[in-house]
């Protein structure tokens, strides 16, 4: 009986914790994409102060 009991009222908290692994993962996609944003940047401004090359 307390086993019943323990799963109803543990399900509220695997849905938060559901909702707040989806909320990191998508945070997580978001940072990746600006850290390669950023280096790629950051190469480009390197590499132009290596070689002048006009780039745009």
């Amino acid at each position: 009986m307390t086993i019943v009991a323990t799963k109803v009222v543990a399900s509220p908290d695997a849905a938060e914790n559901v909702e707040t692994k989806a909320e990191a993962n998508e945070f997580t996609s978001v940072a990746l994409f600006c850290a390669i944003g950023l280096l790629v940047s950051l190469a480009v401004v390197i590499l132009d102060q290596i070689t002048p090359v006009e780039w745009f």
